[in-house]
């Protein structure tokens, strides 16, 4: 729902009120994140087992991990009721991944940063640095 400033009634900007693992529907929809840059929602839907990106004033979503037919799995591209999700200011993602019990890192495109092109060199030594320090 999204609510203007003093409004007494909001209005529905993803999903439509029923449970299913189409580009229409969030189930059990947990954490969210908007993403600026692209006027998006990123959706974390543990009940799919998906993160999504919804574009503010679209009527469907588009799958960024996960698979379209909510199947849960271990591998470094499928997750298991995923609960939360973020950008940083890179634009990696980082997905809270419940019943695999980990954080998962997605490295969703090569960006530039000022005049520094990031390598992918760069964004693997960093996962290992993010993963030393949650332990």
């Amino acid at each position: 729902m999204k609510y203007l400033s003093n409004a007494s009634s909001g209005s529905v900007v993803g999903g439509d009120n029923l449970p299913g693992t189409n580009t229409t529907r969030l189930w059990y929809p947990h954490g969210i994140f908007f993403d600026s840059s692209t006027n998006s929602l990123l959706i974390a839907i543990a009940g799919a087992n998906n993160v999504v990106r919804w574009i503010l004033g679209d009527t469907q979503s588009k799958i960024v991990v996960g698979n379209t037919n909510g199947s849960a799995g271990s591998t470094s591209s499928l997750l298991n009721s995923p609960t939360d999700v973020m950008l940083d200011p890179l634009g990696n993602m980082y997905v809270l991944d419940r019943y695999n019990y980990r954080v998962q890192f997605f490295c969703l495109a090569n960006r530039m940063v000022g005049q520094l092109r990031v390598l992918r060199e760069e964004l693997v030594a960093m996962q290992h640095y993010l993963i030393l320090l949650l332990h």
